[in-house]
């Protein structure tokens, strides 16, 4: 159950942080700053699509997170 609280927050963190970014609020000038914008959105994204593939394919999410 801890992994969807972590996927959760995770989520919520890649949406804040692309609303940030559109709205022009976040300075992403540093190469560090793209490495870690770039990690957040990409595992955020990468959690989800594997919970979507694992709910579509057997209808339990949980079979993948244990």
């Amino acid at each position: 159950m801890g992994v969807w609280i972590v996927n959760g927050s995770l989520t919520i963190i890649a949406l804040i942080v692309l609303f940030l970014i559109i709205k022009k609020k976040i300075n992403y000038k540093s190469k560090f700053q793209k490495i870690i914008i770039v990690s957040v959105l990409g595992l955020s994204a990468f959690m989800n699509l594997i919970a979507i593939v694992g709910y579509v394919t057997t209808g339990d999410p949980h079979l993948i997170f244990p």
